[in-house]
This record gives structure tokens, C-alpha cells and sequence, in this order.
């Protein structure tokens, strides 16, 4: 079994902490989100991304000499773990904006600390991918495809940079369900943009203003318009709901879902879970695989 990336990188993660200029960047991140108030907790949420995102390989499985891309690979954790576990890993995060100003700040001190290899660590947006000039055999994505400009656009820049028999993996919100996670709201059902009418203050959010509300129907659309080999992983809301129950700091910051949780056990609806099709399930996990006979034109 592989080490938690909280347990392999315990020493570079504590002396992160202990960096008053790092702390404050911490609580400065996603200020949008509510959900954690300390550094601590903070850095806790990023250690759990990171662990969802290298949780999407079989690492066990993987050749060292694979090429493997992270899309939006935030602050660097999951870099630099698959690094230090010897994968030829490449990331590529924004340059920093409103919602992840401080995001490079916090990388490049997790970098020194940790004696990372930064010659294949970026500052570039999947619109830029092009400029790697590389081909990858793997390209991973956790929470990223919800806040690009077009989908469409971002699927088909990556699949183009693709190895021939090269695999794309992304893990996202799906908003054919009528929840938003980072902001832990109920949406208006098949009309999600339009909640901001009855909670004006989302207009203001930051966030709020990058999501553009991926769905199923819409990945599917698009796979299907392009002949793309893409598959959907089942069930993952009964995943999302074993882990309200097994991570008590995940149900302390989602305490909306965990209410709906307790009523649907209560009424005994929570099996009802099991039998939902994937278009009603999130967090959406999909794969795409190249198909050597799909020719995608698309200028960049």
C-alpha cells in the first residue's frame, strides 16, 4: 500500500506550517470558501485533494518511465509526492488571479523545503498546454474542469497532447446534481447559474464567477461529437457519502450534505444511492483514452 502523502511528507509540511508569511498565505486561499478557518485546516484541504488526485492512478500499476501530466496541480502537494516516488510528473497551475493569488506563493516554498525538482513545474493554463511540446502518456485533473472557460475547448487541448495510447483522467463536479461543493449550497435544479437570483451575494463571489457547471450530459456531448473513447466511473456519490461517514473533518465542513445525509438514513432513501445512474452521481470521474483513428482539428 502506498504512504499518505500526509505521512510521506510529515517533515516538509511541518516546517511549512512554521513560515508566519506561509500561514498567512494559507488563510488568505479560496477566501470564498468557508469551510476552514485555521492554516491548519487550511493545508488539511489540500492534503486531501492531493490525495483524491493520486488517487486517480494505480500507482502500483504505473511504469516509472511514464510521462504523467497534473492539470491545476495547485500548491504542488501531489507534484511533488509522485516525484519523490520516482514518476516523471509534470504540473501546471495558472498564473495566479483573484480566487488562487496565492497559490505560487506557497508552491515555491513548499518546492525549497521539500528539494523538489521544479525544471518540469508551470505556470500554465490547460488553454497553454500546447507549450510544453510533449506528448503524455497520462494526464490527471481533480476539481479543475468546473472552472475553465469552455470545456470543450480544454478536453480536446489535452487529448491532443496525448501520447498514442496515452489516457486522460478527470475528477470534477457534476451539476446535473443540484449541489456545489466548494461552496457547500443547494442549487436550483437544471438551472444552477440561476441561483444567484435568490442568493444575490453570489454574484460578488469570486468562485462563484469561475464555474462554469460541467455535467455529465455535457461531457458525454462532447465525447460523443468527437468520437472520444470516454468512460464513467459509477457510483462515486456512494463514495462521497461513505466518506461523510468515515472523515470527521470532511463531515465538519460539509455539513450541509451531511444534514441531507442524516434525513435520507433516517427515511431509509440512502439505498436509493446505490440504484442512481451516472448521470445523477458527483463527483463526475471520468477517463478518456486516445483513439488513434479520431482526428481532433482544433486551433488553440
Amino acid at each position: 500500500m502506498q504512504p499518505k502523502i500526509a505521512d510521506f511528507l510529515k517533515y516538509e509540511l511541518k516546517t511549512l506550517l512554521q513560515n508566519e508569511r506561509i500561514r498567512t498565505a494559507l488563510l488568505n486561499t479560496n477566501t470564498n470558501v468557508t469551510e476552514s478557518e485555521t492554516a491548519e485546516e487550511k493545508l488539511g484541504i489540500f492534503i486531501e485533494e492531493a490525495e483524491i488526485t493520486v488517487g486517480l492512478l494505480d500507482l502500483a500499476k504505473l511504469d516509472n518511465e511514464m510521462q504523467i501530466l497534473e492539470v491545476g496541480a495547485g500548491i504542488g502537494l501531489s507534484f511533488i509526492y509522485l516525484q519523490k516516488m520516482g514518476f516523471n510528473v509534470t504540473g501546471i497551475e495558472p498564473a495566479a488571479d483573484s480566487v488562487y493569488s496565492e497559490y505560487q506563493h506557497i508552491s515555491h516554498e513548499l518546492f525549497k523545503v521539500a528539494k523538489a525538482n521544479t525544471s518540469q513545474w508551470h505556470s500554465l493554463s490547460i488553454e497553454e498546454s500546447y507549450k510544453l511540446n510533449k506528448k503524455y502518456d497520462l494526464i490527471i485533473s481533480n476539481f479543475v474542469l468546473e472552472h475553465v472557460n469552455d470545456t470543450e475547448s480544454a478536453l480536446l487541448d489535452l487529448y491532443k497532447i496525448l501520447e498514442p495510447s496515452g489516457k486522460m483522467i478527470h475528477n470534477t463536479v457534476n451539476y446535473n446534481v443540484p449541489f456545489e461543493p466548494h461552496l457547500n449550497i443547494i442549487l436550483l435544479p437544471f438551472s444552477a447559474k440561476q441561483t444567484e437570483r435568490v442568493l444575490p451575494y453570489l454574484k460578488s463571489n469570486a468562485l462563484w464567477q469561475t464555474l462554469n457547471f460541467i455535467s455529465y450530459s455535457e461531457v458525454k456531448k462532447i465525447a460523443k461529437k468527437h468520437q472520444l473513447d470516454c468512460t464513467f466511473e459509477k457510483h462515486t456519490s456512494l463514495s462521497y457519502l461513505k466518506r461523510l461517514v468515515d472523515d470527521e473533518e470532511f463531515r465538519k465542513r460539509k455539513k450541509t450534505i451531511y444534514r441531507l445525509f442524516i434525513a435520507l438514513k433516517k427515511t431509509h432513501l440512502i439505498a436509493l444511492a446505490k440504484l442512481l445512474p451516472v448521470r445523477y452521481n458527483t463527483p463526475l470521474t471520468f477517463s478518456i483514452s486516445k483513439n488513434q483513428k479520431v482526428q481532433i482539428v482544433h486551433n488553440n
